[in-house]
């Protein structure tokens, strides 16, 4: 298995209310692959920390550089993640921070937003962040 995990949440649509917590990564051929999933009354520091506890002794050590999780940002699994497995390398998922950034803009800036993910130098990065910047409130 490669060393990324993208970790996230769905809320159950039932009488129940629950949260499924899941983990997926990518296996050698680049197929996507369940690596473990959990169900939860709330999505919270507490039963974030108890999966990744327990999805770290299922796999090993992923509490090294190599390992990189990637999320939404959510609080509790951002907690959980720099308490537990503080080695490891953090990344968010760009949907969401798009997602995020347009509800505070309140206009359509998705082109301008991946303009910036996709710059491939320092000096582009920030000339696509000015121009990104142009929309945000006040």
């Amino acid at each position: 298995m490669r060393p990324f995990i993208a970790l996230d949440a769905a809320f159950t649509k039932v009488i129940h209310h629950y949260v499924l917590l899941v983990a997926v990564g990518q296996d050698a051929n680049n197929e996507t692959i369940a690596l473990a999933w959990g169900v939860a009354p709330v999505e919270n520091y507490d039963h974030w920390g108890w999966f990744i506890e327990n999805l770290d002794d299922a796999l090993g050590s992923l509490n090294n550089r190599k390992t990189v999780l990637m999320s939404d940002r959510q609080k509790g699994l951002n907690l959980a993640i720099s308490r537990l497995l503080p080695q490891a390398t953090e990344a968010y998922c760009c949907k969401h921070i798009e997602r995020n950034i347009e509800a505070l803009c309140k206009v359509d800036v998705s082109a301008k937003f991946w303009a910036v993910v996709r710059a491939c130098n320092h000096a582009e990065f920030m000339e696509r962040m000015e121009q990104l910047r142009e929309h945000s409130p006040k």
